[in-house]
């Protein structure tokens, strides 16, 4: 290495934060991370000085003349030619010889070579090589060009891309404006290393005077990025505009005596501790050993050191004790580490001590126990400091000591006993839940709120109080909001929604007012809606809640008074009427009440709502005269809030109990004030202010983003939190990842209070709901693994509490989007505008048109562009508006991947604590392996937790046909009480059934036992019935329990129990290995899996790194393997659709079992 000492020397080695590995700690960093990230993956890279050259050159003769000494053949390279006991000489290497030596870096876990870096141009090619700095000629510039030998092989090497490089700029020598423009290119190639995503660039020497700028230059021209510079010192170098630096390092930390490598290593953490206090970002050096004694026998021109001081050759064990403690060093330090790079030395100094690659042997093959060494200290650093990519990250919370997050749906269905009701509450309570809600639904067997309902719900609030659990109480039977199953607007007609409609009848149009249907029932399902209250009346809302909630509270005060009633959940208020009820020729209807004519007037001025209606018709109905539609919608908003929302929320804060609950059509911009006037104000009014998502979308492009961005708006108003109905709409084959993850990216928007669909008392409430399937409750086979589902749920309830920091706001463009739901503009993009900056980790709070916000950029609605107001700065696209914002925002949380780019499809809060959450909405890459595999081959013995059933898909002629390749012994049918006929034969049903799922098996009977041979069978529903509810199937076929069998790892499909839903158990006697650490990998279908080894709960895992830690006690054990994977709740439903009934649940099961071999993952 050509230089003058500066503290002793250097090194080169490198932690880039974030890499997905299996690791064997993987804790989640709060204060620190919030400031730091995610860990981007540890790259190691090494100093590359490669002098090796011909003893003919001006640099080989003095390497050859250092080493050829017979005493320090230990430290001399393994292509080094022999020629005797004390003198060595190198060869001009092809590029195959020196792939030899990358592999060998490879093999050592290295994943870059930073190369001394010099210019390629010799004296004969017309470089001027005058000095760049007032300082003494140095011989050594002529000669330079030799040192680029090494790097220019591994850039012809097609190993380059496994093994990267970057350049340690020594800046004492001249550069010539072809060499810069050669580092430049360099620099855009694929296998030139990045920190941050930009290229690394370690400079010695000092800065260079005028250097930086020149390179930054040179990159500009030739279309690389903007260089990461760091200089190797150990002092400040603060940032001087262009020719600023990022970061500073050091080569190496040397010897301050004869030392041994204890003393230097800890000499080593006090210099990057002195680096860190300079307050710039750091990235730290560790030093493989220091000893340049064959220097000073053979002293170089380049370069002096000092007697006695060097540091003895270092042992494996003694790297491996001082990498522990380096590593734990930089965890600590990462805030001032924010590449996470380390720079080790060296490679190949093997004059001064520092070297990996592997020495000569006179016998045999090369000495590598270096590179194998070295490896086990990356491993080290690794397993230390990576954390595998996590779906999401958020702060540790505290166990929560009350109300857990999670408020379950509990469907009031059927006929429940005492004895139900009881059984229903220990069911939830085993499941961790301490909070529900009681929703009156299709299927209920009693009169809704009559006496039997009211006993009931008595039984519910006072097993509630009992196991110290919180009921919420839902507003209507089913939905929407408003009616009282019909009661409402049965009392006058008044109360029922009118619409005013303007009609064509050949040339003429005429205005009618219209009165909607009445119904005792108030069902939403299916596409039909019955009963429609008029929720702009205020006398019918009064009406309302004196029908609904003065009645529980009376019915219910003991547990009202207690605090055991938490709130009262009104659902999509004023939803759409459908159906064909408007008279035939309407143009416009509008949602009328007594007195808008009046009002229109006196907001305009004198104007007339029906004239200045027909004017924009006439106009052609677009912007001229459009203004007549805002100001209805400005009407029509302050009558829905004042009339339903204000009351509502003044009825329950006198009940003192919460409002909750959601509107309807909130993902939709016109859509939303269509239906709601002014959403965002009208939810504020809530004192628990909710939403829904029911088809847990968590895919970018499908997200409902205004819907999320809508509660946001209403949580951050009110202080208190808010909620989300969730699941209504499964899928029933979602993993818990799926249903995890949405539950986050609710959080991420504020929403503390995660109201999950369902658990019934019976299924019956499908009888009706024929669209409908269970996402969350005890029905689902993995309900027995809820507490871990809760606790994570809990933990990103706890982040959604904190007060989320907005840089950007948008204004909701109320006006427009009123403009565009009556077609006179186009429908302003609001979706895609959140979509585009929430995507790209920069997070925006959207305000009313009116509001004052203290954010940095404020975006608002210019017809389909943008504008921000506090520039007047215009964009046609939210991709240009963001690029352009981000170019600005202050500088917040970025999750980065292995290159240091921003990764996209996060969904990233940054808190006013410092801290930060994120949610991956893209794919999570998968996690690299740190250690060895070794496969636990061999069978299984599987066990089910339940007889295997069929679901009968029938056709629709009511006929199934069943082929089966085996005799089936001991078969038995469950139906509805259907008596269904088996290749001809009557099969009766009158056994209570036990071989479904809760909520399911009290509404089947059961067969007795039948056998079936092999071949086809067929199945026959008698006469005109039909099986059309595909969650409600008409009959299964239930199989005999079957014993426990030995099997290799596959999925259960592949096995034969496809239909079966419920618990497997994997047993194997194992022999655990023996290791530093060791992982357990499995592969389950993303399943909630749970491990046992030795009788020892090893824990659940249901998203994220299916591994599990083996304790050190059990490494090295013979003992039995016990896996238990849950499936979902899809198999009950079956794989075929014979009817082609389109469902908003997916049925489809999703692979279960052991997907693949499982494996240990052994650390050394």
């Amino acid at each position: 290495m050509i230089r003058k000492m500066q503290n002793g020397g250097t090194v080169v080695f490198a932690i880039m934060p974030g890499m997905k590995i299996i690791t064997f700690a993987c804790a989640v960093l709060s204060g620190l991370a919030a400031a730091w990230g995610e860990c981007p993956r540890t790259v190691v890279g090494v100093v590359n000085w490669d002098c090796s050259l011909p003893s003919s050159t001006w640099f080989g003769h003095y390497a050859t003349t250092s080493l050829s000494p017979a005493h320090f053949r230990h430290c001399t390279p393994f292509y080094a030619d022999v020629k005797g006991p004390d003198q060595i000489d190198y060869h001009w290497r092809s590029v195959e010889e020196y792939e030899r030596e990358m592999q060998y870096a490879i093999d050592a876990g290295i994943d870059y070579f930073a190369y001394c870096w010099y210019g390629e141009l010799k004296p004969e090619d017309g470089k001027d090589f005058t000095p760049v700095e007032v300082r003494r000629e140095n011989v050594c510039d002529p000669h330079v060009w030799e040192l680029a030998t090494a790097r220019q092989l591994h850039a012809k090497s097609k190993l380059r891309d496994k093994l990267k490089m970057c350049a340690i700029l020594v800046t004492l020598h001249p550069l010539a404006d072809a060499e810069v423009e050669s580092l430049a290119r360099a620099m855009k190639e694929p296998w030139y290393q990045t920190a941050q995503g930009r290229p690394l660039l370690y400079l010695f020497g000092g800065k260079g005077k005028g250097l930086l700028p020149r390179i930054r230059k040179a990159c500009r021209a030739v279309g690389a990025g903007d260089p990461y510079a760091v200089v190797l010192a150990g002092r400040k170098f603060p940032s001087d505009g262009d020719e600023g630096v990022q970061a500073i390092s050091a080569y190496v930390d040397g010897a301050h005596g004869v030392d041994i490598f204890a003393e230097t290593a800890a000499r080593g953490r006090e210099s990057n501790a002195q680096r860190v206090a300079t307050g710039m970002d750091v990235i730290p050096t560790f030093t493989l050993g220091w000893d340049p004694r064959p220097r000073l026998a053979h002293p170089v021109p380049w370069c002096g050191y000092a007697k006695d001081r060097y540091m003895r050759p270092a042992t494996e064990s003694e790297w491996l004790k001082e990498a522990a403690s380096f590593a734990d060093w930089v965890k600590t330090n990462r805030k001032s580490c924010p590449t996470g790079h380390i720079l080790s030395f060296a490679w190949n100094e093997f004059e001064e001590g520092g070297w990996i690659c592997p020495t000569w042997r006179p016998d045999g093959p090369p000495d590598t126990s270096r590179v194998s060494a070295f490896r086990k200290v990356g491993e080290i650093f690794r397993r230390t400091l990576d954390e595998p990519p996590r779906s999401a990250s958020f702060p540790p919370a505290k166990p929560v000591a009350g109300e857990r997050s999670v408020t379950m749906f509990v469907a009031f269905t059927g006929r429940p006993t005492t004895a139900d009701i009881e059984h229903k509450l220990d069911a939830l309570a085993a499941g961790g839940v301490n909070s529900f809600m009681l929703y009156p639904t299709s299927g209920l067997g009693y009169e809704y709120l009559g006496k039997e309902f009211f006993d009931a719900a008595r039984t519910f609030a006072a097993g509630a109080q009992r196991r110290r659990m919180k009921m919420w109480l839902y507003d209507e039977h089913n939905w929407p909001s408003g009616s009282c199953l019909g009661r409402v607007p049965a009392t006058d007609e008044a109360f029922r929604e009118w619409q005013l409609t303007l009609v064509k009848e050949g040339t003429n149009t005429s205005w009618r007012k219209v009165l909607s249907p009445i119904s005792t029932s108030s069902m939403c399902a299916g596409g039909f809606r019955k009963g429609w209250p008029n929720l702009l009346e205020p006398r019918a809302v009064d009406l309302f809640t004196r029908m609904t909630h003065d009645v529980y509270a009376k019915e219910l005060a003991p547990w009202f008074a207690d605090g055991t009633v938490r709130g009262i959940f009104t659902d999509e208020p004023f939803h759409p009427v459908l159906g064909k009820w408007l008279p035939k020729g309407t143009l416009r209807a509008v949602r009328w009440y007594d007195g808008l004519l009046e009002d229109y007037a006196a907001l305009t001025g004198g104007g007339d709502f029906k004239r200045d209606v027909e004017a924009w018709f006439a106009a052609g109905q677009k912007t001229k005269g459009v203004e007549v539609w805002t100001r209805y919608n400005e009407l029509y908003a302050r009558r829905f809030k004042t009339s339903f929302f204000d009351r509502i929320r003044a009825k329950t804060d006198a009940l003192g109990i919460l409002a909750t609950g959601h509107m309807i059509g909130e993902h939709s911009p016109d859509g939303s004030v269509t239906l709601n006037g002014d959403p965002l104000a009208s939810l504020a009014t809530l004192s628990f202010p909710g939403m829904d998502e029911i088809s847990t979308r968590t895919d970018p492009g499908s997200i409902e983003w205004l819907t999320l961005h809508t509660v946001q708006y209403a949580i951050r108003r009110n202080g208190r939190g808010g909620m989300a109905e969730l699941f209504a709409l499964g899928p029933a084959n979602a993993t818990p990842a799926k249903f995890l993850k949405m539950l986050r990216i609710c959080a991420l928007h504020g929403v503390t209070r995660y109201f999950t669909v369902m658990s019934a008392m019976d299924a019956s409430w499908m009888d009706e709901m024929h669209g409908f399937t269970v996402g969350v409750g005890d029905q689902q086979p993995w309900f027995a693994e809820f507490p871990t589902f809760l606790a994570a749920a809990d933990e990103a309830s706890a982040t959604a509490a904190k007060r989320a920091v907005f840089d950007v706001a948008l204004r909701f463009p109320r006006k427009l989007c009123v403009q565009a739901a009556v077609g006179a503009v186009p429908r302003p993009d609001v979706n895609g505008f959140l979509r585009a900056f929430e995507c790209a980790q920069t997070g925006v709070e959207l305000i009313r048109e009116e509001d004052a916000t203290a954010a940095s950029l404020v975006f608002a609605f210019e017809g389909k562009a943008f504008c921000e107001e506090r520039t007047g700065t215009r964009f046609d696209t939210p991709g240009a508006a963001l690029a352009w914002a981000q170019a600005r925002l202050p500088k917040r949380f970025i999750l980065r991947d292995a290159e240091g780019r921003p990764v996209p499809d996060v969904l990233v809060r940054n808190y006013e604590d410092g801290t930060h959450a994120y949610v991956r909405l893209g794919k999570v890459p998968p996690a690299p392996t740190v250690g060895t595999p070794v496969a636990l081959d061999g069978d299984w013995m599987l066990t089910l937790s339940a007889a295997p059933t069929r679901r009968l898909p029938f056709d629709t002629n009511g006929i199934c046909r069943l082929s089966l390749k085996n005799p089936l012994k001991g078969a038995r049918l469950a139906t509805r009480g259907t008596t269904v006929t088996v290749d001809g034969r009557t099969i009766p049903v009158a056994s209570p059934c036990n071989a479904l799922r809760p909520s399911f098996n009290g509404l089947y009977r059961t067969s007795e036992t039948f056998d079936l041979t092999a071949g086809d069978h067929e199945f026959r529903l008698p006469g005109d019935l039909r099986d059309p509810n595909w969650f409600l199937p008409a009959a299964f076929l239930i199989e005999p329990m079957a014993a426990p069998q030995q099997v290799k790892p596959a999925s259960l499909d592949a096995l034969g129990f496809g239909g079966f839903c419920g618990s497997t158990t994997w047993t194997k006697t194992v022999t655990v290995p023996q290791g530093e650490a060791v992982r357990l990998l499995l592969e389950t279908g993303g399943h909630f899996t749970r491990v046992f080894l030795d009788g020892r709960d090893l824990g659940a895992v249901g998203w994220d790194d299916f591994s599990w830690e083996i304790p050190a006690d059990l490494r090295g054990k013979t003992c039995e393997l016990r896996i238990v994977v849950h499936t979902s709740l899809a198999p009950l439903f079956g794989a075929a659709n014979p009817l082609g009934t389109k469902y908003w649940g997916a049925t489809s099961p999703r692979a279960c079992g052991l997907l693949s071999v499982p494996q240990w993952l052994v650390l050394k």
